[in-house]
C-alpha cells in the first residue's frame, strides 16, 4: 500500500514539474518572439491580400494552442474582393496555428484555423467571379507565412452564400463546424462535421428548407471549383439523408450529378416541406406514413433551368386523405399497404417534362380496396394510364355520385386498364374525351339509388359490363325501377365521356325487358298523390335506341300487355315504331310519338291499327277523348279501327281538349248504346225502354274528333230498336 502511494505521489510530482516547465517555456517563447511573429503575420496580411483587413489586436500564444503555437486576431474585418463596401468576414476572433519549430525557422506554415462569433458572406457573381478570392496571385519570394491548413473550426458563425449562376441562396449558422484534411487549394480533401441550423435554402427563388436544425457529416474533394462528394449525411429533426456525387461550379452554369437517399422519411413532414410553388396542386391531399427515397439529380443548374430528377420511392403502411373544402360529401380516406414508383423530370421548371409512375400500389379503406399500376405523363397537360383491380364502396367514396343522388350500399368493381388526358370534370374537351380509352370488366351493385326526383328511385341494381374503346358493353343490368323489375342488355356509346363533359351525348342501344313499366312517371298528373305524377325530365344529352320486350305497361287506367317494339329517343322526341301489345281485350299495332322538345307542352300522336278492342274500356281509358257528348257510360261493343290520333298536353299531364285531333275508320261489332239522350228524343215513335238499350250487330264509319266535337258522317244503323240512317 505504501509503495502504491509513493508511486502516485511520484507521478503527480512529475506532472506538476512538466506543467511548470511547459508554462515556463511558453512564457519565454511568448516574451521573446511575440513582437517578431505578430509582425510577420501583419506584414503578410498587408502584402498578400487584395482586400482591406482590419483587426483591433493581434497576439502570439503558445499555451492556448499547445502543442502548436499561434496568433490570435481579435475583431477582424475583411472586405469583399468584389466590392470594398461589402463584407467577406467579420469575426470576434480568428486564430491561426503552426508548429513550434516554425518559430525558430522563421518559416510559418499555418496548419489550423479557428473562427468564432462572426459572420461569413460568400458570393459568386453572374460572371462567375467570387468575393472570397482575396489572395494575390503567385507567391512572394522569401515569404515567411504560408497556409497548409489541415483543420478549420467554425464556432457560432453565421454563413450567407449566394451563387448567382446556379441561383442558389443559403443562410446557415454553425454552432460548431470542424473541417479537417487538405484544406488549402488547389487540391483539397476535406471532411466536415458540424451542428447548426439552416435558416433558408433557396433554388431558383423557391425555398426548400426553412429553419432546420442540422447535424452534418461530409467527405469531399475540391479541385478548380469542382466538388466530388464521396460521403455525405445530413440529419434534421424530420429526416436524415445520405448523398454522394459531383457538383461542378467552374462554369457559367453549375453542373450536378448527385445521388440522395432517405430512409424512413415521414411523408407528413415531406408534404409540409414542399415549396409553395409546387404544393398548391396537392394542397387538398394529406399523406402519412414512412417512405424510402432515392433521388438522382443530374444536369445544369441556373436561373433559367433546373437539372433532371429521377426520384425512386417506396412507402408502406400509411394513409392518404383528400380534404377538399369545396366538397359537400365526406372526405376520402385511404390506407395504403404498399406504394412504390418513380418520379422523373428532365427539368423541374418544365411541367411538361415531369412523369410519375407507380409501378406497384395497394390501397384500401373500410369497405374498399385496390391494387395496380399508375402512370402520369406531362404534368402541364397530364396524360394517364392505369391498370389494376379495384373494389370501391360508395359508403367510402360518396363523392363518386352527384350531390343530388344518394347511393345506399353501392359496390363498384373494375378489372382492366384505362388511359387518356387527366383533367378535372368539366374541363375536358370533346376531342380529349374521345382519347380516353378504357378496357376491362366492370360490375356495380347497390341496394338503392335515391335521386332528388323520387320517380327515378332504383332498388336492387346489379350490373355486369365491359369496356371497348369509347363504348360500355352492358352484358346484364337488373334493377327494380319505374314500377317493376327491369333487365337491359346492350351498349352505351359515349361512355364515360358523357360523365366528364357537360352535354356530351350518350347513345344507349340494346334490349329492354320489364315485367311492368309505369308510364305515368313520364307523363305526370298533378292530381296523382302517389308521387309518380311528379314527372321525369329526360336528360337532353341522352339518346335511346331500344328494342322493347315488356310484359306489361301501365299508365293510370291504361294497361297493355306483351309489348314489343322499337323505341328511339333524341332531343326530347320519343318515337316507338313499330309497337304492338294487347290491351282492352284486343290488339294494338302501330307507331307512337311524344315530342317534348318545345318544353312548355308535349305533343302526343299515334297511328294505330286496333283489332277487337272493348269500346267501353277504350273510352274509359282515354277519358272519353275530352268530351261528354257520348261517353263510356253509353257504349258497349268490340272495335276494330285504323286511327290517327294527336293531342297536346300541358305541363302536369293536363290535356288541352281543343287540341285533340283524331280520325278513324271504325268497325264496331256487338255494339250497344245505353241511355244516350239524343236517341230518347225518338220516344214519340219508339218505346222508351227500347231506346234506352239499343243493340246493333255491326257499325262501320269514319269518325273525326276536333274542336272538342265528334264528327260522324252519314251511316246506316240497324239495331234492336230501329233501323235508320244517321
Amino acid at each position: 500500500m505504501n509503495k502504491i502511494r509513493k508511486a502516485a505521489i511520484g507521478i503527480l510530482l512529475i506532472l506538476v514539474l512538466f506543467i511548470i516547465i511547459i508554462s515556463a517555456v511558453t512564457y519565454i517563447l511568448t516574451a521573446r518572439y511575440e513582437k517578431e511573429i505578430t509582425g510577420y503575420f501583419t506584414s503578410y496580411l498587408n502584402n498578400r491580400l487584395n482586400s482591406e483587413v482590419t483587426v483591433s489586436s493581434i497576439e502570439f500564444t503558445v499555451f492556448r494552442s499547445f502543442p502548436f503555437a499561434g496568433v490570435t486576431m481579435k475583431n477582424i474585418f475583411v472586405t469583399s474582393a468584389l466590392s470594398e463596401k461589402d463584407t467577406l468576414l467579420q469575426a470576434e476572433r480568428l486564430s491561426l496555428s503552426f508548429r513550434l519549430p516554425d518559430i525558430f525557422s522563421k518559416n510559418f506554415s499555418v496548419r489550423r484555423a479557428e473562427i468564432s462569433n462572426g459572420y461569413l458572406k460568400i458570393i459568386v457573381s453572374d460572371d462567375n467571379r467570387s468575393n472570397y478570392e482575396i489572395w494575390k496571385s503567385g507567391e512572394a519570394p522569401g515569404e515567411a507565412v504560408r497556409f497548409s491548413l489541415s483543420s478549420l473550426l467554425l464556432e457560432r458563425m453565421n454563413v450567407h452564400v449566394e451563387h448567382h449562376p446556379a441561383d442558389v441562396v443559403l443562410d446557415t449558422r454553425f454552432a460548431k463546424g470542424i473541417f479537417t484534411g487538405l484544406l488549402t487549394p488547389p487540391d483539397q480533401q476535406i471532411e466536415m462535421n458540424s451542428t447548426g441550423i439552416i435558416f433558408r435554402f433557396d433554388v431558383n427563388g423557391v425555398r426548400y428548407v426553412t429553419d432546420k436544425e442540422t447535424e452534418t457529416h461530409v467527405v469531399f474533394t475540391i479541385r478548380n471549383d469542382k466538388y466530388r462528394f464521396s460521403e455525405g449525411n445530413v440529419q434534421t429533426g424530420d429526416y436524415g439523408l445520405d448523398f454522394s456525387g459531383t457538383c461542378d461550379l467552374s462554369g457559367k452554369e453549375a453542373v450536378t450529378d448527385l445521388l440522395v437517399s432517405i430512409k424512413k422519411f415521414n411523408l407528413e413532414n415531406l408534404q409540409k416541406n414542399i415549396p409553395d410553388k409546387f404544393s398548391h396542386s396537392i394542397k387538398d391531399y394529406r399523406l402519412k406514413g414512412l417512405a424510402d427515397i432515392r433521388l438522382k439529380i443530374k444536369g445544369k443548374l441556373s436561373g433559367k433551368r433546373l437539372p433532371s430528377v429521377i426520384l425512386n420511392f417506396t412507402a408502406r403502411n400509411g394513409t392518404f386523405n383528400v380534404a377538399d373544402d369545396n366538397r359537400t360529401k365526406s372526405d376520402m380516406n385511404l390506407l395504403y399497404d404498399h406504394v412504390s414508383g418513380v418520379f422523373t423530370a428532365a427539368d423541374l421548371l418544365k411541367q411538361s417534362s415531369m412523369q410519375l409512375t407507380l409501378d406497384s400500389f395497394s390501397v384500401r379503406s373500410e369497405n374498399s380496396h385496390g391494387s395496380g399500376i399508375l402512370e402520369i405523363r406531362n404534368f402541364r397537360k397530364p396524360q394517364f394510364s392505369l391498370s389494376g383491380n379495384f373494389s370501391i364502396s360508395t359508403n367510402d367514396f360518396p363523392g363518386l355520385a352527384p350531390d343530388s343522388v344518394n347511393i345506399q350500399t353501392g359496390i363498384l368493381t373494375f378489372m382492366g386498364n384505362c388511359s387518356g388526358p387527366l383533367r378535372p370534370v368539366g374541363e375536358l374537351t370533346s376531342g380529349e374525351a374521345g382519347k380516353i380509352d378504357i378496357a376491362g370488366r366492370v360490375s356495380f351493385s347497390c341496394d338503392k339509388i335515391t335521386p332528388v326526383h323520387p320517380a327515378w328511385q332504383v332498388d336492387r341494381m346489379n350490373v355486369l359490363c365491359h369496356f371497348g374503346s369509347d363504348t360500355l358493353y352492358v352484358d346484364e343490368m337488373r334493377c327494380n325501377a319505374l314500377g317493376g323489375d327491369i333487365y337491359f342488355n346492350g351498349t352505351m356509346a359515349g361512355f364515360p365521356a358523357c360523365l366528364l363533359i357537360p352535354g356530351f351525348e350518350l347513345l344507349v342501344d340494346g334490349l329492354l325487358q320489364a315485367d311492368i313499366l309505369e308510364l305515368s312517371y313520364f307523363f305526370p298528373d298533378s292530381s296523382d298523390a302517389t308521387g309518380a305524377g311528379s314527372g321525369i325530365t329526360m336528360p337532353p344529352q341522352l339518346a335511346l335506341n331500344l328494342r322493347l320486350a315488356l310484359d306489361r305497361i301501365v299508365m293510370r287506367k291504361f294497361e297493355g300487355k306483351n309489348v314489343a317494339g322499337k323505341l328511339n329517343y333524341s332531343n326530347g322526341v320519343l318515337i316507338i315504331n313499330p309497337v304492338s301489345f294487347t290491351t282492352l281485350d284486343g290488339v294494338f299495332r302501330g307507331k307512337w310519338l311524344a315530342d317534348a322538345s318545345n318544353g312548355d307542352h308535349t305533343v302526343l300522336s299515334c297511328d294505330a291499327d286496333i283489332q277487337k278492342i272493348d269500346v267501353r274500356k277504350l273510352f274509359t281509358t282515354m277519358k272519353n277523348f275530352g268530351q261528354d257528348y257520348i261517353t263510356d257510360r253509353h257504349l258497349n261493343g268490340i272495335v276494330t279501327a285504323k286511327v290517327q290520333f294527336a293531342s297536346v298536353w300541358k305541363q302536369g299531364a293536363v290535356i288541352i281538349p281543343e287540341k285533340i285531333f283524331s280520325t278513324g275508320d271504325i268497325i264496331i261489332t256487338k255494339g250497344e248504346l245505353k241511355d244516350f239522350k239524343p236517341l230518347e228524343q225518338l220516344s214519340d215513335y219508339i218505346a222508351l225502354t227500347e231506346l234506352k238499350d239499343v243493340k246493333f250487330s255491326t257499325l262501320n264509319n269514319r269518325i273525326e274528333i276536333r274542336d272538342r266535337k265528334i264528327f260522324i258522317p252519314e251511316m246506316e244503323v240497324r239495331s234492336s230498336a230501329i233501323n235508320l240512317t244517321m
